[in-house]
């Protein structure tokens, strides 16, 4: 017996695909998921129901095949609509590494003239600040909303907050005077730097 019913299931998996392929436009356009699926749903039928042209066979193995195609297509909606409702949320997120290119675009080019075309790793950054309503396009050029130079403004702050430290002395050189030399040199980039992000920061909230 249970070698009568090996055989019986090699014959029904070998049969799948010409039943597909027999019954024709009648069923939907077969996935490989689908047809994996289906295979599986028609072995726990076959011990009722075979794959002969038998019409009432056709249409209980049909209604099958319909249900699983209906619920692949309500399942890939489904995907679809919470994709696009991601999206949507996603598109007034930004995150802090677009900020950060945001902010080095305005230390750069100031809050109102920013080039269109940028590198291709601040695109993407950009891109998403233009979404969320920082950046807006105006002549050929991009210059920043009401809240993307509040949101700027806000970095600049946190970083004079961590650019108002000293530099410390670089222990690693030995020479006294070398040493001392070094630290003058990192304490003017220091202020440099800082007088640049008080100047940005200034200009964007007069």
């Amino acid at each position: 017996m249970a070698k009568n019913l090996g055989r019986q299931l090699i014959n029904f998996d070998a049969d799948i695909q010409k039943f597909i392929a027999g019954v024709g436009d009648d069923l939907p356009t077969p996935t490989p998921k689908l047809i994996k699926e289906m295979g599986a749903r028609l072995r726990r039928l076959q011990t009722r129901y075979s794959l002969s042209t038998n019409p009432a066979d056709k249409a209980v193995i049909k209604a099958e095949f319909d249900a699983l195609a209906k619920a692949e297509r309500d399942a890939k909606m489904a995907a679809r609509k919470a994709k696009e409702v991601r999206a949507k949320r996603d598109a007034s997120f930004v995150t802090g590494t677009n900020l950060f290119a945001l902010t080095e675009m305005v230390l750069q080019h100031g809050p109102n003239d920013i080039p269109q075309r940028v590198a291709t790793v601040d695109a993407p950054h950009l891109k998403r600040c233009v979404m969320a309503g920082l950046l807006e396009p105006r002549f050929g050029s991009m210059r920043l909303t009401q809240e993307g130079r509040a949101r700027v403004a806000d970095e600049l702050v946190q970083r004079i907050g961590r650019k108002s430290a000293p530099p410390r002395e670089n222990t690693f050189i030995k020479d006294p005077q070398a040493r001392q030399q070094d630290l003058e040199t990192q304490r003017a980039k220091a202020q440099s730097h800082l007088d640049k992000l008080e100047r940005v920061l200034a200009a964007l909230t007069r």
